[in-house]
């Protein structure tokens, strides 16, 4: 039997970001189905099930989140605060994505905050396909520690 493909929930606001992303996922050729949303709130809206993401059939929850740090709106900073003081999604594993320009600080306070790994921006495509695989790794890491297998909220956090 085939293992479940991996869902991955990329905030990012940056469009070209997404479409290398995307295009690096599928170069890599792995089992991941990805969702984007545009920000934090967005973020926010679609682990809540809230307005156009209420059908977890379309969106579901994802096995593993990775958040830009600089974005309108809410930040994947303040994003994280928010997942990480909420019940349901307190354990979610989340990276965060970050710029070459972002301050070694502000990495770290997301650390400190509960991010469970952090990755910066690829250059290029081939970095990407990289990065891609590594999320993926960690993305299953993740999921088989999860603390009862097949629960949709069953996250377990994972080492920094």
């Amino acid at each position: 039997m085939e293992p479940r493909a991996l869902n991955l929930l990329l905030i990012e606001d940056e469009d070209n970001d997404v479409l290398l992303f995307s295009v690096a996922l599928e170069r890599a050729r792995l089992g991941i189905v990805l969702h984007t949303v545009a920000d934090g709130q967005a973020g926010i809206d679609y682990l809540s099930g809230t307005g156009i993401y209420a059908a977890r059939s379309v969106y579901p929850l994802p096995d593993v989140v990775v958040v830009d740090v600089r974005m309108p709106k809410v930040s994947g900073t303040e994003f994280l605060k928010w997942c990480r003081t909420s019940h349901t999604f307190a354990d979610l594993p989340i990276a965060l994505l970050s710029g070459s320009c972002e301050g070694d600080r502000e990495i770290l306070s997301a650390i400190a905050l509960g991010a469970n790994r952090s990755f910066t921006k690829p250059s290029n495509l081939a970095e990407f396909v990289g990065l891609v695989r590594q999320i993926y790794s960690f993305g299953v890491e993740c999921r088989s520690r999860r603390s009862v297998p097949g629960e949709s909220n069953g996250y377990a956090k994972a080492d920094h």
